[in-house]
């Protein structure tokens, strides 16, 4: 919950990329930072609260969910990506069980070239 994925050592079986457990980030650019290092230019996934939809009357501001540090919305997971030096293949919203009401923005993001070197 309210977090960036980090991107492990490794592949795991079955996988084409490393896995990606849930981390909350007090540093999330540094977090997508280590992202792109670890990943050395394959695929990464990145999940976050959709600020969007939970939240559609605050766009800014701290999260109403307490156990989230930061929420963001589409455009601003995007921007957010593009400047930790990633190139974004695809963003999508996954909507939880009806009875929780959530929805998760993931974001299939690769790194640049460039922000390897």
């Amino acid at each position: 919950p309210g977090g960036a994925a980090a991107v492990g050592p490794g592949p795991a079986p079955g996988l084409p990329f490393p896995p990606a457990p849930r981390e909350r980030a007090d540093d999330p650019l540094g977090l997508l930072h280590e992202a792109a290092r670890t990943a050395r230019g394959g695929p990464v996934l990145v999940s976050t609260p959709d600020r969007d939809k939970s939240d559609p009357d605050r766009p800014a501001g701290p999260p109403t969910d307490a156990r989230h540090r930061r929420e963001w919305s589409r455009d601003q997971l995007e921007l957010l990506l593009l400047s930790a030096g990633f190139e974004v293949e695809r963003i999508w919203r996954v909507r939880g069980h009806a009875s929780r009401r959530r929805t998760t923005l993931v974001a299939l993001v690769r790194p640049r070239a460039d922000a390897l070197a």
